[in-house]
């Protein structure tokens, strides 16, 4: 039996509150959350916001100590937060694509020097094979070695996303953990970057965690899948069983509340009906 890359075991966060609130003096963000994940596999986790989604991406990479619970990664325990000399060892291991690549690129800095800057951090490369490492990951996240020298506010949505993808993969990780990583993008551009996704889950077997709110997304890109509310896990199994055979009535909530070809906004239905005539049936 294959070991997992990743073990997350009865992970439990808490955060304390200010005395004045009215909900007591501690907010339970993730509660007993225990998962694996496979080699090459692809997991999702999906709630609403307030779901403990972004607290459990942020235990996983170190930026927030679990408050009991384990975190293994490679075998290794990986559950303190990352302090300065375990933050390269870890991001060795797992990275992180946020939602927003412009709250993560730095818009003066190019980026071919986004992408050198991450490979000279972890690996005792010369220029020229930096070099050659940059333009093969721009490749790779389909642009192409003519972007080395662009800077983020030259590129497009998909481009700048494709970037901060290419920036993640230049350490060269095992993990990467996607938290809503196509949201902010048109429909056409995120069936674009989730192709790209899947081409390199398959090319270099790497494993994800997607973080999201569309079930769309964790349909089309995860083997399994966690629906977690409240901070609690309500669901979790194969990602066909759970969106086709939902058994909890939030996941079916979650289900129902998609939108079905031809479904229209209420607004817009009036609209067109007119102001003293009902919508249409048709």
């Amino acid at each position: 039996m294959t070991m997992p890359i990743l073990e997350a075991s009865h992970l439990r966060k808490v955060y304390p509150l200010a005395r004045r609130s009215r909900i007591g003096s501690e907010l339970v963000a993730v509660q007993d959350l225990t998962f694996d994940l496979a080699p090459g596999g692809a997991l999702g986790i999906v709630g609403e916001s307030g779901a403990g989604k972004s607290s459990v991406a942020a235990m996983l990479m170190g930026f927030e100590r679990p408050t009991s619970g384990a975190i293994r990664i490679k075998g290794k325990d990986r559950t303190a937060a990352a302090n300065s000399k375990e933050r390269k060892n870890r991001a060795r291991d797992i990275q992180i694509v946020f939602q927003d690549p412009n709250s993560s690129l730095d818009p003066r800095q190019r980026v071919g020097d986004a992408l050198d800057e991450v490979i000279r951090f972890h690996f005792p490369l010369s220029v020229e094979d930096r070099r050659s490492r940059v333009e093969q990951l721009l490749v790779d996240v389909g642009l192409s070695a003519t972007h080395y020298g662009a800077l983020p506010r030259a590129l497009s949505g998909g481009q700048r996303q494709r970037v901060a993808i290419a920036r993640a993969l230049a350490a060269e990780p095992s993990i990467l953990i996607l938290d809503e990583s196509v949201a902010a993008l048109d429909v056409s551009i995120q069936a674009q970057i989730l192709n790209l996704l899947a081409d390199l889950r398959t090319r270099l077997g790497i494993s994800y965690i997607f973080i999201s709110h569309d079930l769309g997304v964790i349909r089309y890109s995860t083997d399994t899948a966690i629906v977690m509310r409240r901070g609690e896990v309500v669901e979790q199994g194969p990602t066909w069983q759970i969106l086709d055979s939902p058994s909890h009535p939030y996941t079916q909530m979650l289900r129902n509340s998609v939108p079905r070809p031809g479904w229209k906004p209420r607004r817009l239905l009036r609209s067109a009906a007119g102001p003293n005539e009902g919508p249409s049936d048709d």
